[in-house]
């Protein structure tokens, strides 16, 4: 549920940015990539001994959070940090519902920019 709604609120606004211009697409292919490599994917963040800038990381890319999460539970068979989880899930509500104002308030300039392309 929690990777659920990040995934829709970074969907979300990244194509209202889209919309906006154009060029935020390739943005938004550049940053898709970074996160892929500061998310731990291919590192673990229980491997950093520094636990501030483990915190921090953490905070930074919640998809660091959602991965360490189903290490945890898969690899390690541990449950995951709720108190964690649940920052993501916070974050990724305020996101969705920014998103989803946003979109309410430029309902018909979007579609009008959708349909004059």
């Amino acid at each position: 549920l929690v990777q659920a709604l990040l995934t829709t609120a970074c969907g979300l606004l990244a194509a209202l940015l889209v919309c906006i211009q154009r060029d935020f697409r390739l943005l938004l292919q550049l940053g898709t990539v970074f996160l892929l490599f500061i998310s731990g994917v291919f590192w673990d963040p229980g491997e950093i001994s520094d636990e501030a800038l483990r915190d921090w990381l953490m905070v930074v890319n919640p998809l660091a959070t959602l991965i360490d999460a189903y290490r945890q539970v898969l690899i390690l068979g541990m449950p995951p940090s709720a108190e964690r989880l649940l920052w993501v899930l916070v974050g990724s509500v305020f996101l969705l519902s920014c998103g989803l104002i946003a979109y309410q308030h430029l309902q018909f300039w979007i579609a009008r920019q959708v349909v004059s392309r």
